[in-house]
């Protein structure tokens, strides 16, 4: 009885999204099996890869009970480097720099946060806006332009039908939460989400793990902006507005909130590739965008609910 009783809690310690992902799935091979055909299918994961990027960057500073909401500036800055031509550079070169924003950004974010002891919402907002409007001045004299043509040869480059971004971003992904399981850090990142005050008075290195955590989600970001400009093409200053938002709905279905961890970095994952493809779903029944914000919103909600049972019956 007892073998069963644990079966049972390990089940239902399973994040929200894995089970949601199947039903889903299961609908759409009903409704419109046409999408899980390869060449649809894969196409789909792709246009997952920003949105699953930047889940896992802002799922790593939720881990730590903090949050961050630069990803949208980050883009808007990476995407303009990409394109603005103000740096006549090889695509490497422009793709460093991109994501030395993001790191950038991030450092301030975590100095702000973690030595100020700021509020993460209304920093990262703060740094959002800043980045955002410091691209519209610059796109006033220079409007961003085509993005380099080697990086969108590389974005159609596919592998057994499969786009080689989308295949290179599960690698990622998997080594990542692999790396990050067996780390000295990831253990960190729990401690200091199960309790802060604690992890900072036994020793633990608070300060160096918000900054490492928050300069990550700016690095993943900046990876986001890349891939956005090279599957579109051309650049632009409204890429990836709503990125930030559907980050957090993606990290909450994933299973994890703030101090929770339970989805680790699959989760997040996970939950960004079915918001995805429940867009595309709901864009073949010609649902209008208001209404598809609303569905998402209620999938939102009922995974919130179910979690907040799960951790009230858990306490």
């Amino acid at each position: 009885m007892s073998k069963l009783t644990r079966v049972l809690k390990q089940i239902g310690g399973v994040p929200f999204v894995y089970p949601l992902f199947a039903l889903f799935l299961v609908i759409v091979w009903i409704e419109r099996p046409v999408m899980l055909k390869p060449m649809f299918f894969f196409t789909i994961l792709r246009q997952a890869v920003p949105l699953i990027l930047v889940a896992v960057g802002q799922s790593l500073c939720m881990r730590v009970r903090s949050i961050d909401l630069s990803s949208t500036g980050v883009i808007v800055g990476a995407v303009y480097i990409l394109t603005g031509g103000w740096i006549e550079a090889p695509t490497l070169v422009l793709c460093l720099l991109a994501i030395g924003l993001g790191l950038f950004v991030g450092a301030v974010n975590a100095w702000f946060i973690a030595i100020r002891r700021s509020s993460a919402v209304l920093v990262t907002l703060a740094t959002a806006m800043i980045v955002s409007g410091s691209v519209l001045i610059l796109s006033g004299i220079r409007q961003p332009d085509r993005a380099p043509a080697d990086l969108v040869e590389f974005a159609r480059l596919r592998f057994e039908g499969m786009p080689v971004i989308a295949l290179l971003t599960i690698v990622l992904v998997i080594l990542f939460a692999i790396a990050l399981r067996m780390s000295v850090l990831g253990r960190v990142m729990n401690a200091i989400g199960t309790n802060p005050k604690a992890a900072w008075t036994s020793g633990l290195p608070y300060v160096r793990t918000v900054f490492t955590v928050h300069m990550l989600s700016g690095a993943f970001a900046s990876l986001a902006a890349i891939v956005l400009i090279a599957s579109l093409g051309k650049g632009s200053v409204t890429l990836g507005a709503d990125l930030a938002l559907f980050s957090l709905a993606a990290v909450v279905l994933g299973g994890v909130s703030f101090g929770i961890s339970r989805g680790g970095v699959i989760g997040p994952a996970l939950a960004g590739a079915m918001l995805t493809f429940l867009f595309n779903f709901l864009t073949a029944y010609d649902v209008a965008q208001p209404a598809r914000l609303i569905v998402v919103g209620l999938v939102i909600i009922v995974a919130a609910i179910v979690i907040s049972m799960r951790e009230n019956k858990a306490h």
